[in-house]
């Protein structure tokens, strides 16, 4: 089955590349794989961007001309006790700056899941990780 005639596209404009699919490849080498391909833009991965920094990374894609749709990942912001908690949003907030560095317009979260011995169930979790229930004197 063929997918519909309006459906099919000859361009590649609306294609972004995830990282994590060369996970076996440095940032380079996926931009450079990008580049070949056509694929006009990259969404990448923390580590990557950390290993090569942030000023770094930003560089090389915008200097292949590629735009960088995402930024993975942030989240895991289901820690048991209150330092762990603030650690994970301070790192959050790191992560939104190391996004907008890189002029992505998204960071993918990954929220965590129940800690490990967790009393309470998924809707308590959810209600204790939700930005309402973080005042700073809370977190």
């Amino acid at each position: 089955m063929s997918a519909p005639e309006d459906t099919v596209h000859d361009d590649l404009a609306n294609l972004s590349l995830n990282q994590i699919t060369t996970k076996r490849r440095s940032l380079n080498e996926a931009v450079r794989a990008c580049v070949a391909a056509g694929i006009p833009a990259i969404g990448v991965w923390r580590d990557e961007v950390e290993d090569l920094g942030t000023a770094r990374a930003a560089r090389l894609v915008r200097d292949a001309g590629l735009t960088v749709t995402t930024l993975c990942r942030g989240g895991l912001l289901t820690a048991p006790d209150r330092p762990s908690r603030r650690a994970a949003v301070e790192d959050n907030q790191r992560a939104i700056d190391t996004a907008a560095d890189l002029g992505a317009s998204t960071l993918v979260l990954v929220a965590g899941g129940l800690p490990a011995g967790a009393a309470a169930g998924i809707c308590e979790e959810r209600e204790r990780v939700s930005p309402t229930c973080w005042p700073s004197s809370s977190v």
